[in-house]
């Protein structure tokens, strides 16, 4: 769309027309035009037909800082008068208006109309407006079903208690850069994508009676309480909790996976999985920033590019219950370094793809893993992808080193046999006492606890193996 200039002001604003009846209707005069009048774009028919466009995708000038805009309930063109119905997408995105006046001819209100309004402090609705309405400067829809359309992004204030009677949270609703407080009425029954975007939360509970959560309903969210998902919800979309910082998420008691892309681009370094999870779905966990996550024993299957992508991984203990590595579980983790296969793996199929870091590889499986004769662990162009094939340490359990070297698991690097299956063994100079400091290792050497009570671990440490020394040299393998 060309962009014009009127009195010194560029904008790129859209509001649908719809004509008056006055006009003749027919084919020969049927027409669409977009104009500009008192700095604001409208496009106008010529009959019944009404139409919206988007705004133009780059601004240079822009309405004066705090600017107060109040939709006209008509305009006037070329002698003509034609009421103002319908609010189309990125109307006003970027603008710097401080409050938005809606006329009562105003029917429609695109998903993406009020979109970019990111110094709005307050809505005002005329009363006469059979369609929308606004309450403490927030704006609601009028059905039966009310939605909470949108809370002002600069509304004054730190805290919000939706209104008992809203039933659902509309697109981009709560995209507020002041609240940390949300209290949802007992009425709620649907959060909307991205409904919760970019807010940092110091407290939310979600309702009792809650039913869906939409696709990047938590958006850019922060939360460093647990989440507790009611037991009331029954869709939980893929990507829910895409791109947010919700490390703990308590979650409804049939829930039992990880759905596709959930944490999706997830910015927390440590997520918690509930034990009650038997399955991660496909790129559950891709583009990540997670550091450390515990896999659950229960999970039986953890689908393709799981992790793929996730850069900030260093090492990862998969469950007791697996069998099969899938293709492209870790595909291009570019840290990861470390990683136990449990003693049920027998398929590793293409998993390491591009890990340009990865050193050693703990096989718990007296019998080696079937692997992929041609490219084993998924190294398959040289050219494209760093190739780690022979400088890959792959520790098994003593006594099993000369199956490994005999088998395709040969080609991925030196075969050492150090470790053992051995669990709850009492250290050769005695028993190891409650209050006696120690240090717990996991089976990779690393430290998981440091300088704690023996009697402490179980409290302090998440289930697993750990090597335990103490300061007076006794050393254990426990499992937690």
């Amino acid at each position: 769309m060309m962009i014009k200039r009127l009195k010194g002001i560029l904008l790129g604003i859209v509001l649908s027309i719809a004509c008056i009846n006055t006009l003749p209707v027919n084919a020969e005069s049927h027409w669409v035009k977009t104009v500009l009048i008192d700095g604001v774009y409208y496009e106008i028919a010529s009959y019944h037909d009404a139409w919206a466009v988007e705004g133009p995708e780059e601004f240079t000038l822009r309405f004066p800082e705090g600017y107060d805009l109040a939709i006209p309930s008509a305009i006037e063109y070329e002698g003509v008068s034609y009421p103002v119905v319908k609010i189309g997408d990125y109307a006003f995105s970027s603008q710097p208006i401080a409050s938005l006046s809606i006329p009562s001819t105003i029917e429609t209100i695109t998903k993406l109309g009020l979109t970019g309004l990111y110094q709005l402090q307050s809505i005002s609705v005329d009363s006469g407006n059979k369609d929308f309405m606004a309450i403490d400067g927030v704006l609601y829809d009028t059905d039966e079903e009310k939605t909470l359309l949108l809370y002002p992004c600069m509304r004054p204030g730190t805290s919000f208690d939706i209104p008992e009677g809203v039933v659902r949270l509309g697109y981009e609703s709560l995209w507020a850069k002041n609240l940390t407080h949300i209290n949802f009425p007992s009425t709620l029954r649907g959060i909307g994508e991205q409904a919760l975007s970019g807010l940092h939360l110091d407290e939310i509970i979600l309702n009792d009676g809650l039913k869906a959560i939409a696709g990047y309903a938590f958006y850019c969210t922060t939360y460093k309480k647990p989440l507790v998902i009611p037991e009331s919800v029954e869709d939980i979309h893929d990507s829910c909790f895409g791109f947010s910082d919700i490390p703990d998420i308590i979650f409804p008691s049939w829930v039992v996976e990880i759905g596709d892309s959930w944490f999706y681009n997830s910015f927390a370094d440590t997520i918690h999985v509930p034990q009650q999870i038997t399955r991660i779905g496909r790129s559950a966990f891709c583009f990540s920033r997670i550091r450390h996550i515990d896999l659950p024993d229960g999970i039986h299957t953890i689908e393709p590019y799981a992790f793929n992508l996730c850069d900030s991984l260093r090492e990862i203990k998969l469950p007791l219950e697996l069998t099969t590595l899938q293709e492209g579980v870790f595909c291009r983790c570019k840290n990861l370094k470390r990683v136990t296969l449990n003693k049920n793996i027998k398929r590793v199929k293409a998993v390491f793809t591009d890990c340009p870091s990865l050193s050693d590889l703990y096989l718990l499986s007296e019998r080696p893993p079937r692997l992929d004769e041609e490219c084993p662990l998924g190294y398959r162009d040289p050219e494209y992808f760093i190739n780690r094939l022979g400088q890959i340490t792959v520790h098994v359990l003593e006594g099993c080193g000369e199956a490994y070297r005999n088998s395709t698991w040969a080609k991925v690097g030196p075969i050492v046999e150090d470790l053992t299956d051995g669990v709850d063994d009492l250290p050769a100079d005695g028993a190891i006492f409650p209050t006696e400091a120690c240090t717990a290792y996991t089976l990779q050497g690393t430290v998981a606890a440091e300088g704690i009570h023996y009697g402490d671990l179980h409290e302090s440490l998440s289930h697993g193996l750990y090597i335990i020394r103490t300061a007076s040299g006794k050393t254990e393998k426990i499992r937690l």
